[in-house]
């Protein structure tokens, strides 16, 4: 994630969109039993990221279930239910979060047999190939089935994001709460954020 920028001036708006941001991935991740527990969560820019909410595994496990990765998804795409649910815009810091939880669910319809609608198959990606002087990769699939993927790909990530605003909307005073909470002390363990969790708000 890089150093702290602690000598880096954030400003106020910024810090107050980063703070529901990572507010929703950790308010999200502790409402789904089958994400990692929340150990971190901090606005203090690092690297190219205005914050971070940390989540770890209480084991470590060689494979993952389905539900599993569905719940992840909607841990992911958390901070920008959040930022939509109070702002009521979108703003550009989830384009990670965006592309991550896009490249796992790809892999999901595609390479893990994980959509009932795609089937139990394995449609990867194809091989690479040069195209200029940068890489690309060529279709192994119909244009049929490419339109098919990438609506199964899209109906999952809806269905995900829908999850994460329906249980901010049942937190949204939580989610207030904690936005306000990290703004004041920047950084909140893990001891800190289960208490808050489980405080009436």
């Amino acid at each position: 994630m890089g150093p702290e920028k602690r000598s880096h001036k954030v400003l106020e708006e910024d810090k107050l969109i980063s703070a529901y941001h990572e507010a929703g991935h950790a308010i999200v991740g502790f409402n789904l039993p089958l994400c990692e527990e929340v150990h971190t969560v901090s606005i203090v820019p690092r690297g190219q990221m205005g914050g971070f909410t940390l989540m770890l595994p209480q084991k470590e496990y060689d494979t993952n279930s389905r539900n599993a990765l569905l719940q992840r998804l909607a841990m992911s795409l958390g901070g920008h239910a959040a930022v939509m649910l109070t702002q009521n815009d979108f703003y550009t810091g989830s384009q990670s979060d965006l592309k991550r939880a896009t490249e796992i669910c790809r892999r999901m319809v595609t390479e893990l047999g994980m959509s009932d609608k795609m089937g139990t198959i394995y449609l990867g990606d194809g091989q690479e190939v040069i195209v200029g002087m940068t890489f690309g990769r060529e279709s192994e699939h119909s244009e049929k089935t490419a339109a098919a993927i990438d609506h199964e790909v899209r109906s999952i990530m809806t269905s995900c994001y829908n999850q994460a605003m329906e249980i901010l909307k049942a937190n949204t005073a939580r989610l207030h709460a904690l936005a306000k909470l990290l703004i004041d002390k920047e950084i909140i363990y893990r001891e800190e954020f289960v208490a808050f969790m489980n405080s009436p708000v």
